[in-house]
Formats: C-alpha cells, structure tokens, sequence
C-alpha cells in the first residue's frame, strides 16, 4: 500500500509540475487586464488607504467628493473629483508607502 501511495504522491507532483507554468501565465494575462477604480460619492477621509499592487497610497487630508480614481494607461493611480475635469496622480493627495504590508499580515505565500 505505501508504493502505491508513493507513486500517486509522485504522479500528482509530476502533474502539478505541468500546471504550474500554465498558472503563471493565467495569472500574468489576468493581471494585465485588470482594471482598478473606486468611486467615492462624498468623501474620502484622512488616513484612507488605497492598496495597489505596486503601492499603498495613504491620504493626507480629506477629499471631498464625489471623488472617482482609477489607474492610467502605466499602471498609476489617478484621481478626479467633481470641481476638476481633468485627473491628477493620487501622490498629489496622499503619501506613498511603497513595500508596506497595509494590513500587518506578514508576506503571503506566492507560487514558486
């Protein structure tokens, strides 16, 4: 019984080795598509946090709304509220806190 057992844990490791570029590259097409945008009907307060995978942006002040932000046709976030038609990058209103773990939670595993 422990062979066959050991040539099914050999089997699905075999298999999971296949996949395993298969889901990466899922992975990267889906987050090549990805869009990001929040919408904000009155106000955004002081110490707001925005989480991008790249970065976490904390406000510094609040923002009054309706406030709309949105990543760039580059990846970075923008905003533009009712008072301005034009957008503007969101570190012009916030700080940046490049590599921080916003939520205190330790590294989460990643797929080798």
């Amino acid at each position: 019984r422990q062979t066959e057992l050991m040539f099914e844990l050999s089997e699905n490791r075999r298999l999971a080795d296949r996949a395993r570029p298969v889901a990466m590259r899922l992975a990267e097409m889906i987050e090549s598509q990805r869009t990001y945008r929040v919408e904000v009907g009155r106000r955004v307060h002081e110490g707001v946090r925005i989480v991008s995978p790249a970065m976490t942006y904390v406000f510094r002040d609040d923002l009054s709304g309706p406030v709309s932000i949105a990543a760039d046709d580059q990846g970075r976030l923008e905003y533009r509220t009712s008072a301005s038609a034009e957008s503007a990058p969101l570190l012009t209103v916030t700080e940046s806190a490049e590599g921080s773990d916003p939520c205190g939670a330790g590294s989460l595993p990643t797929a080798a």
